[in-house]
């Protein structure tokens, strides 16, 4: 359960690190974006109940989010098979382990992008034409 949490814990950094770029670019909007997808995110997460619940589809769209993965494996090693797993927890730490290096990866490509827009620019939003 531990090592679930470490790594459910370094794909979520990765994807908020990725996505500090988007705050930075975009400013405001992109906080208005983030306040308004919050819910739906908690729910399609199985943040309130086990994703199975939600169907297979449903579950798989939201394993975007490393959130699935980590909750749900986390569920199924403390409670066992009264959990109504997802998918078998070997499988959601591969996941979990693809994720993080995944968005770690794109944490990076974003933030050397936004190190280049300043450098070159002198800004770190994008300018409206």
């Amino acid at each position: 359960a531990l090592t679930t949490f470490i790594l459910t814990v370094v794909a979520l950094y990765g994807m908020g690190m990725c996505m500090s770029s988007l705050f930075m670019l975009y400013g405001r909007e992109a906080w208005h974006t983030a306040n308004l997808l919050q819910e739906p995110v908690y729910l399609l997460t199985g943040f309130y109940f086990p994703v199975r619940a939600l169907g297979f589809w449903v579950a798989l769209s939201g394993s975007l989010v490393p959130l699935t993965f980590g909750i749900d494996a986390m569920r199924q090693l403390v409670f066992g098979s009264a959990a109504m797993g997802f998918l078998p927890v070997e499988i959601e730490i591969g996941a979990l382990a693809g994720l993080a290096v995944l968005f770690m990866v794109a944490a990076s490509t974003a933030l050397g992008f936004m190190e280049r827009l300043a450098k070159r620019e002198g800004r770190l939003t994008l300018k409206w034409q």
